[in-house]
């Protein structure tokens, strides 16, 4: 097993390094970093607030921009100054010069905060990137680089560490943070009794698998809109639940929510054809909402943006569920995805929602997946498990057997890799594995679920 890594805050270490590589999970937080870094240092300009309790020492002046934005061809000025546009839009008078990005800015170097690096589909384009920014961070820049993203190959990682860009990753949350947030969130919501709210919200995910997704600051925003929009539901049990059911808030689907539809029929109750072709728009609309979601993921669209991107990768995962046969034809393909860190939220919840038709026989992947030696295959079908795929025990059993092993035998990253999992299993009551618990204790000496 790896040891313990050491924690800092996000000015420790901004104060550490010049440049920072920063990853996490989907919905970790990175891009909610990026934008509270660039609105701190803006106000610091701005002098709304005063630099003694400032995130950097150095000034610095911050520009926020994704990481699709900078994959254009140019001078890097001209680079910086197009990607500045994209990410103000109408929001600026007039178009900046690109000789404002040429070097620094009154003394001060630039704060590039690049957000959503694995965001650009194409690996070649997303290499380039890579390349451009590296090779810009060199010692004694007029630019200083924070990039955000989900784990990506080191392969494709290596002319950063190469430009010596220190790296750290987002840590989920602990039971602290959680009951902060959750006191934080329905004192905000102004529900009639938010200490009541928050209790029972604490107790609904003090266990179970929803204790270990909570932990992650996205899922547990959704899972507090949830409580909060529909108190008299109990909480969601699964990542995909989760999904599923703030989708439906946000379109309209929740039960005792007036229609929208009606409201539209009594504003346009005078034009027949309007009112026809907004039925067929509402009747429509997941199917619209999963194409936009698909041209966003593999198209690389730019225009096209939602709140968060797996949103868009549940909402192209639906669509892909709904297309793919019963045989999985293209079945490796989709496996390769899911072994990919970018990719692998896209692909379990695809995995997840294909298996969710009474047609479809998970056992087809499964077996695929155990037919192979390689690690990464064996943690993507207990990933897959703890997602809350059915799976028939017999396969459930062999799964365990080998996520044991390898927790037993190998060391390092991988024996990591399948606790975490192994975790995340026994925390979901839908997995048939009790019997399985002793074996588990002995294994461990220790209760399942926590660290040796």
């Amino acid at each position: 097993m790896s040891g313990p890594r050491l924690t800092m805050s996000v000015p420790h270490a901004l104060e550490q390094h010049d440049h920072l590589l920063v990853t996490g999970e989907p919905g970790a937080g990175k891009s909610t970093m990026s934008s509270y870094l660039a609105r701190c240092l803006s106000r610091l300009w701005l002098r709304d607030d005063s630099a003694v309790d400032a995130p950097i020492t150095e000034p610095v002046v911050p520009l926020r921009v994704s990481a699709r934005s900078l994959d254009r061809s140019g001078s890097w000025s001209a680079v910086l100054a197009e990607a500045a546009c994209h990410s103000f839009g109408r929001d600026q008078r007039e178009d900046p010069d690109p000789r404002l990005f040429a070097g620094r800015f009154q003394g001060a170097r630039w704060l590039v905060l690049v957000d959503g690096l694995d965001e650009i589909p194409d690996p070649r384009l997303r290499w380039d990137v890579i390349r451009s920014v590296a090779q810009h961070a060199r010692l004694g820049s007029d630019y200083r680089f924070v990039v955000m993203t989900r784990a990506l190959p080191e392969s494709e990682l290596g002319p950063l560490r190469t430009a010596n860009v220190g790296s750290c990753v987002i840590e989920p949350f602990g039971r602290p943070e959680l009951e902060e947030f959750a006191i934080k969130w329905f004192t905000a919501q102004r529900v009639p009794s938010p200490a009541v709210e928050t209790e029972r919200f604490l107790q609904e995910t003090s266990d179970g698998r929803l204790q270990e997704l909570v932990r992650n600051p996205l899922l547990a925003t959704i899972t507090a809109v949830s409580a909060v929009k529909e108190p008299e539901r109990s909480l969601p049990a699964s990542r995909i639940d989760l999904y599923e059911r703030f989708c439906g808030c946000l379109a309209g689907e929740r039960s005792g929510k007036p229609n929208p539809l009606a409201q539209l029929r009594r504003h346009h109750e005078d034009n027949p054809e309007l009112l026809a072709c907004l039925r067929w728009l509402h009747r429509s609309r997941s199917e619209f909402l999963g194409t936009l979601a698909r041209r966003r993921l593999v198209g690389g669209e730019r225009e096209l943006r939602f709140l968060h991107q797996s949103f868009a990768e549940f909402l192209s995962a639906q669509s892909h569920a709904e297309t793919i046969g019963d045989d999985f034809d293209e079945l490796d393909t989709w496996i390769r995805r899911g072994l990919r860190e970018a990719e692998r939220t896209f692909a379990l919840f695809t995995f997840a929602m294909w298996a969710a038709r009474p047609e479809h026989d998970i056992g087809i992947v499964i077996e695929r997946l155990l037919s192979s030696l390689d690690p990464r295959r064996l943690l993507f079908a207990g990933r897959s498990m703890a997602e809350g795929v059915s799976v028939p025990d017999n396969m459930a059993v062999r799964v365990m057997d080998r996520l044991f092993a390898l927790v037993r035998n190998v060391s390092g990253l991988w024996a990591d890799e399948g606790f975490e999992v192994l975790s995340a299993l026994f925390a979901y009551p839908a997995v048939p594995l009790g019997w399985t618990h002793s074996l588990a204790t002995q294994t461990f000496d220790c209760p399942v679920g926590f660290r040796p």
